[in-house]
Parts: C-alpha cells; sequence; structure tokens
C-alpha cells in the first residue's frame, strides 16, 4: 500500500518492476517493465492514462513493488504534476484491498511548499526553552598575597560553586540509605504504568470505528508492517510511523502529543518534519500524501513505513 517518494532515478530504485515512458532503457537485471506513454499534457486525465493501467498490470501480475519516475510536460508547471501524480496514486493505492509498494522518482530539485504559513513556520528559527546563560567575571577575595581569584556567576545571578568533595564515610551512608529504601512504591510505579504504543493504537482504532484496514491504509503503512504491530505489545515504532498513525486517526495536537508520549516521542520545535506535521495538525488537514509532498519538497522523511 505505501506510496514513497525518492530522489533516486527509477533505474536505482529497488523495486520488483519498473514503469517507464516509451521504449529505450531496459535493466540489467531482469526486472520487469512496464511501459507507459508519456502524457500528452498534465492534467489528472491524462496521468490517469499514464500510470493507472501500469499500476493494475502490476497488481494483476502478483508484483509486491513498482518503482515510477515523475512525468513532465514543459507546459505544466513540475510542481502541479507533483501534487496531481501523487493524490492520483495515493488515491488509487487506497482503493485496492492488496498491497502494492510504489515509489514515484522525482530526481532533481522540486520547487518549494507554497504555503506561506508554512513557509514563516520553517524559516523563522525555535524559541529557546530556556535562557542562553551568559557569564560575568565577579572577583572575590582570596588567600593573603595572592591575586583575586574569578568567579563565573551565571545571567540569572546564581553563582556556580564547585560541590565540595563528599568523605568516604558520608558516601557509605548514602549508600546504605539507598539500598536500605523500601521498593514497594516502585513496585507500584512499574504495575500502574501507561499502556504502550500497541495497546494505545489499538484503542484508538475502536474508538475512532475504523477497521484495522482503513487504519493502516490511511497511514501510508504496509500490512506487513501492521502485523508486526499486532503481534507484538512492546513494539517500538519509528517517528515516522507513530506520526502516520496520528494522522490517520486524526489525532489533535494535543492527542498526537499524548500518543507520541507512548512511544517515547515528543514533537520539536527545532526538527523541521514535526514543524510540517503540526502545521498541517493544527489546521485539521489529515491527507498523509500531500503531507508527504510537503515533506518531500524539504527533504525530510516521509510518513509511513
Amino acid at each position: 500500500m505505501p506510496l514513497y517518494l525518492s530522489r533516486r532515478p527509477v533505474s536505482k530504485t529497488h523495486a520488483d518492476a519498473l514503469i517507464l515512458f516509451g521504449s529505450g532503457f531496459v535493466p540489467s537485471d531482469g526486472r520487469h517493465v512496464l511501459r507507459a506513454d508519456p502524457p500528452v499534457s498534465g492534467d489528472v486525465h491524462s496521468l490517469e492514462a499514464c500510470y493507472l493501467p501500469c499500476l493494475e498490470e502490476a497488481l494483476s501480475s502478483g508484483y509486491d513493488s513498482v518503482a515510477a519516475p515523475l512525468c513532465f510536460d514543459p507546459d505544466i508547471p513540475r510542481d502541479r504534476i507533483l501534487t496531481d501524480a501523487v493524490c492520483l496514486i495515493g488515491a488509487f493505492l487506497r482503493m485496492n484491498q492488496r498491497d502494492l509498494t510504489v515509489t514515484l522518482c522525482v530526481p532533481g530539485p522540486v520547487p518549494p511548499e507554497t504555503d506561506d504559513a508554512l513557509l514563516q513556520l520553517i524559516e523563522q528559527p525555535p524559541e529557546p526553552c530556556f535562557d542562553t546563560c551568559e557569564f560575568d567575571i565577579a572577583y572575590m577575595p582570596s588567600a593573603a598575597g595572592s591575586a583575586p581569584a574569578p568567579k563565573k556567576v551565571s545571567s540569572l545571578g546564581v553563582e556556580r560553586r564547585r560541590k565540595a568533595p563528599v568523605s568516604g564515610k558520608r558516601e557509605s551512608v548514602v549508600c546504605e540509605n539507598a539500598m536500605a529504601a523500601p521498593s514497594s512504591d516502585l513496585d507500584s510505579l512499574i504495575r500502574n504504568m501507561d499502556k504502550g504504543f500497541a495497546p494505545t493504537l489499538f484503542r484508538l482504532i475502536d474508538e475512532k470505528g475504523l477497521t484495522d484496514v482503513e487504519c493502516y491504509k490511511r497511514a501510508n503503512v504496509s500490512r506487513k508492517t501492521f502485523s508486526k504491530i499486532r503481534c507484538d505489545v512492546d513494539y517500538r515504532p519509528s517517528r515516522e510511523t507513530a506520526l502516520a498513525f496520528a494522522i490517520a486517526l486524526r489525532l489533535t495536537l494535543k492527542e498526537t502529543e499524548e500518543f507520541l508520549r507512548t512511544a517515547g516521542l515528543s514533537l520539536s520545535p527545532s526538527r523541521t518534519a514535526d514543524v510540517i506535521v503540526k502545521y498541517y495538525i493544527e489546521q485539521g488537514f489529515y491527507d498523509i500524501d500531500r503531507i508527504n509532498e510537503s515533506l518531500f519538497r524539504y527533504d525530510q522523511p516521509c510518513l509511513g513505513v
């Protein structure tokens, strides 16, 4: 099911079959070639005639993966063709029950996102979460006959003092007290831990009224990966997989942050990918193909697996 966007040429992309326009290149490794006629124009109907017959042939032939180049039309902006192709192929994959992984190869530069609000978020530096610590020099009296020793003071006016060494006797007392501490509180904390990623995911799927198939197709995740999650209660997803399911479940920003915490993850204001995904969630926009297109334009990994 997943749709990937890659900057590698189609000839160097791993796939069972390749979609190629016209005649010409023949792969030396024996991979099957699905020949397609270049579109006569860059509109959606022309793209359908270009890609869909090859994708249907790939399904009927039993291929698991296909790589296809992005077609070009000198009269149509490249970014518009990219958007139309992503939406077309993504919709085709979600409508079919059988898994097919498609890699859309887009070598060369891609125009940046045209959303001014998103551009502003990405280009502005993240706000620091704490004040920058600048040090001034303060002089204090030292031993007689010696020059005053400098001492660093933080910008908040708090002196940085070196901790006095602790005697061996004192250390042994602390260690003994630590060893003697009761473990009942720790046992209680462990018994009452929050549920992990996998149990939380399946609970949310039920609460949202989705089927498993609907969820992993929305998330741009393969059936194989979804099966691994179902079979492993302690499954640790990648950031891209966890965010993909947050998009598929249509979670709010607060729900997304809580969901990510079950996988030991969080959104960071200093990561371009997180800024992009957060922006779309706040806008209530959950089309994963379009979100992945924006991520691709900024050389960020796409969501899903």
